[in-house]
């Protein structure tokens, strides 16, 4: 088979000419078919693997897709600590603003508190990942984070001023 692909016979081109020529086939039909027909089989066989790189190259994409999904669900988990502080920042913010200002974002790192939904507008940031040590971020007006140890959700009350202060400056 591979022969008739790079050097087709005489009695293959012979076939094919019969096809498509409507005269006497004779040597000359058959030498100016040949390279037709030769160029013929590459194109089939060029087809078929095109197609199947482009499957092979879906599947390969759809892994991706699926593990890079698996991934961030791996990852990125909010706890129920998260949500309860979040909803304490956003009662504390009520005072000052509506209380749809006030968004939350989870990350792999820290649970965002943003005013308006803006990551360039951080109220607070909790950092409740580890299993032992929680925290919380508070911005000064420069913008400037600075971590302060809790020892458990009710700590976040006594953050209330620079809450209220940072909500006050996005306003």
């Amino acid at each position: 088979m591979r022969n008739e692909m790079e050097q087709p016979s005489d009695d293959l081109v012979k076939f094919f000419a019969k096809k498509v020529y409507d005269g006497v086939v004779d040597q000359k039909v058959i030498d100016k078919y040949t390279p037709l027909v030769k160029s013929a089989f590459s194109q089939i066989v060029a087809d078929r693997l095109n197609i199947k790189v482009q499957a092979l190259q879906t599947a390969i994409n759809d892994e991706i897709k699926e593990a890079e999904k698996n991934l961030n669900k791996q990852t990125i988990e909010t706890t129920e600590d998260e949500i309860t502080a979040s909803m304490i920042i956003r009662a504390m913010s009520a005072k000052v603003c509506p209380v749809d200002s006030i968004t939350m974002r989870d990350s792999q790192s820290y649970y965002a508190v943003l005013f308006n939904d803006n990551n360039r507008k951080p109220i607070a940031r909790l950092h409740f990942n580890s299993q032992t040590v929680k925290y919380i971020s508070t911005f000064d007006i420069e913008g400037q984070e600075t971590k302060h140890k809790m020892s458990n959700i009710q700590d976040i009350y006594g953050f209330q001023e620079q809450i209220l202060e940072a909500v006050n400056r996005y306003l």
